[in-house]
């Protein structure tokens, strides 16, 4: 789950809040879509998600114009509210503002990329950021 393709998790979300169970979303970075590493009309960086299994993101791949859209759009929300904080550490912060979930599951492959983690323990999203936030992606 991430704000790429938290619709879909919408009902299991209410479903786990009735219920009293937590969330721990997989995959908050999109496979890399909500770091900035990937870039309109340029070709994917061997060794990228994108070409050792680009499966699970095709759908990422048909709606890239809206995506790179939203990520710019996102680039200066983000400079304007925020300061120097990284896509990928603002992606996270708006996972963890939401009390339904618990944790994340992330996939570092290099140790910088924990620095988001951290970007993202010290950032507070209140409602309306989540929303815009939220609003920048089309619905997939």
């Amino acid at each position: 789950m991430s704000l790429l393709n938290y619709r879909e998790a919408e009902q299991i979300l209410q479903i786990c809040s009735k219920y009293g169970l937590g969330f721990t979303p997989y995959s908050p970075l999109a496979g890399g879509w909500l770091t900035g590493k990937y870039q309109r009309d340029v070709n994917y960086e061997p060794g990228s998600r994108m070409t050792l299994r680009p499966e699970p993101y095709e759908n990422y791949v048909q709606h890239q114009n809206s995506i790179f859209d939203g990520l710019n759009s996102m680039k200066k929300i983000s400079k304007k509210r925020f300061g120097d904080i990284s896509m990928a550490g603002l992606s996270l912060a708006w996972l963890l503002s939401d009390c339904r979930i618990t944790g994340i599951v992330i996939g570092p492959r290099k140790p910088e990329h924990l620095k988001p983690i951290e970007e993202a323990l010290n950032i507070h999203l209140n409602e309306t950021d989540r929303l815009d936030l939220a609003n920048l992606f089309p619905v997939l």
